[in-house]
């Protein structure tokens, strides 16, 4: 990005980014906007051929214009590249429609900007206590007469951007000593040490220091929003960092939280709707918005592929998070959600390119189905079931991308390995895997043309 954006930027500027990066490398022309996948087939009769069938709409900024007829394509590979956080998830309250009928109304996060400019004097319940949860309940409290209500079932870790107002974060999770921190499902060397030999008293020591740092910062036991278990709680699903000005409007009474709580039902008190929460208390409510998550979602995909692709319980049945392993000519890209999701979605994009290219070869289907069922149970154990259908990889990024580059014979020079032990990840140090990879798939005689 370039060199006059701040550390973190804002949404405006990522977007303008990402705009300027498909004009620079000439994709415009590859893009399929305002079109919509409704169906993705596979004909196994004529060798593994995959249709889609695609329909687009002539203004998607308008649901009342029409819908194109129903276009189809054929294709020898598909990549599945929707994201893990696709359709967002509103729970069923009891009482929602006296509810409605009441005035009141319930909303996702995502649909939040539709109230900015009618916030004052509305009476907002916030319910959950992720990043978004608490961007939202930041925003309308800034616009709104009334204190806003952050329901939370659970009160989880939170980590600031500055460490004790002193060390950026990056210092302690984007570096591969902070990630040996956490246990991995097989370590080794050091790692080891850490959390099996005589280092692991060192290793407590520094994480309790970290969390005692973060209480006292945020206030936490001042507040009474300190979470029941470790710090390295904070390995699941996503990492929350902490939403600027968040405790400190919590502290002031803006921002009210009922921690270890959940909406029992919506109702109607005195004509007004009204939130009971299971703590006994009855909230005044124009609004409920739910942070509360999204469901992983392949609509496209028939019933029968669907269960091919996953188990039981839905969890994406993914070699290294991109090879199904019981369906042909078919890979996933991002299902691999990470502390730093670009690298670690274009290092499998490098893979996937690997792979067609005819440049390593797979385990059987067999070792690759055993290994996916261990990391599965591994990780459903590690983070209490919040892994998104199998899709979360953090905070082990370094380990994934450090196996993706194994599997394709690709490695990091020794200073950058040293590096990124201490100091946060350069992304910088990974731009000429891809010369690598294409002159070594060039010389083999795999490829007449380079992969960018």
């Amino acid at each position: 990005m370039p060199d006059s954006y701040p550390e973190w930027p804002s949404g405006e500027q990522v977007h303008q980014y990402l705009d300027e990066y498909v004009k620079h490398f000439g994709l415009d022309a590859l893009l399929q906007l305002n079109t919509e996948v409704v169906s993705i087939e596979l004909d196994e009769v004529a060798g593994n051929i995959w249709t889609i069938g695609t329909r687009q709409s002539d203004n998607n900024k308008d649901s009342s214009m029409p819908i194109l007829a129903t276009q189809s394509e054929t294709f020898d590979h598909v990549v599945i590249a929707n994201g893990i956080f696709s359709d967002p998830y509103v729970p069923t309250f009891p009482g929602l429609e006296e509810f409605q009928q009441a005035g009141g109304q319930v909303l996702h996060t995502t649909d939040v900007h539709q109230l900015l400019g009618d916030a004052t004097g509305k009476h907002f319940v916030i319910v959950g206590y992720g990043r978004s949860a608490c961007d939202v309940a930041c925003a309308l409290s800034d616009i709104s007469s009334n204190k806003v209500v952050v329901v939370a079932r659970e009160l989880i870790w939170k980590i600031p951007k500055w460490i004790g107002g002193v060390l950026n974060f990056k210092y302690l999770l984007l570096t591969r000593m902070g990630e040996a921190l956490f246990q991995y499902i097989h370590p080794h060397g050091f790692e080891q040490f850490l959390h099996n030999g005589l280092g692991k008293p060192l290793r407590d020591l520094m994480m309790s220091s970290v969390q005692a740092i973060i209480t006292c910062q945020l206030k936490l036991r001042k507040l009474g929003l300190l979470p029941d278990g470790p710090l390295e709680d904070i390995a699941r699903t996503t990492l929350s960092l902490v939403t600027d000005g968040f405790y400190e409007k919590v502290e002031m009474g803006a921002i009210e939280v009922h921690g270890g709580t959940h909406i029992v039902k919506l109702c109607v008190i005195d004509d007004k709707p009204s939130t009971l929460l299971s703590d006994g208390t009855i909230v005044p409510t124009d609004f409920v918005i739910c942070g509360t998550g999204f469901h992983q979602s392949v609509p496209f995909f028939s019933m029968n592929i669907i269960k091919q692709l996953t188990d039981d319980q839905g969890n994406f049945l993914l070699y290294r998070h991109i090879h199904p392993i019981n369906v042909p000519q078919l890979s996933f890209n991002g299902y691999n959600s990470s502390l730093f999701c670009p690298l670690s979605s274009e290092v499998a994009a490098l893979w996937i390119a690997n792979l067609l290219a005819g440049g390593m070869k797979l385990p059987s289907p067999n070792k690759q189905q055993l290994e996916v069922i261990e990391q599965l149970a591994w990780t459903e154990k590690r983070t209490k079931g919040k892994h998104a259908c199998g899709g979360s990889i953090i905070p082990f990024t370094f380990h994934y991308i450090d196996e993706l580059l194994k599997d394709m014979n690709l490695t990091l020079n020794a200073h950058t390995h040293i590096r990124e032990w201490l100091l946060p990840i350069n992304f910088g140090a990974y731009v000429g895997l891809i010369d690598e990879l294409t002159k070594r798939l060039a010389s083999e005689g795999k490829i007449t043309f380079p992969l960018c």
